[in-house]
């Protein structure tokens, strides 16, 4: 059963921004009600923490074309790295191995750079 937007609840994780939300059946279909309330929070907080989602690739993209006008990353550094979305960038320090990536790696030594200036993920 999908949950509706009565059984969501959203705790606030710092004053200015950004909250938890529980209360989703993932294994369900979402809701308008749900995603409405999901629209009106990350409005609100800006970033939204959904703990222990499980869910995998295809649904995080379904789920971002439903909450918001999907923005997705025209540039691959690393072509068939993980996960293998092509609407998803991975931003990682590591390998498709789990190894961590070191700062002699021209691509991720660029990206790094620029995260030290400025960084948000929307």
């Amino acid at each position: 059963m999908a949950a509706d937007s009565s059984t969501l609840l959203i705790t606030p994780l710092h004053e200015t921004f950004l909250a938890q939300v529980e209360g989703i059946d993932w294994t369900a279909p979402i809701s308008d009600a749900i995603i409405a309330e999901m629209q009106k929070a990350i409005d609100k907080y800006g970033v939204l923490v959904f703990r222990k989602a499980n869910i995998d690739n295809e649904t995080q993209v379904a789920l971002t074309k439903e909450v918001r006008r999907a923005r997705f990353h025209a540039l691959r550094l690393h072509q068939g790295r993980f996960p293998h979305t092509p609407q998803i960038f991975d931003l990682s320090n590591l390998d498709e191995q789990g190894n961590i990536i070191l700062w002699t790696n021209r691509f991720l030594s660029m990206s790094m750079k620029g995260n030290q200036l400025w960084h948000a993920d929307m």
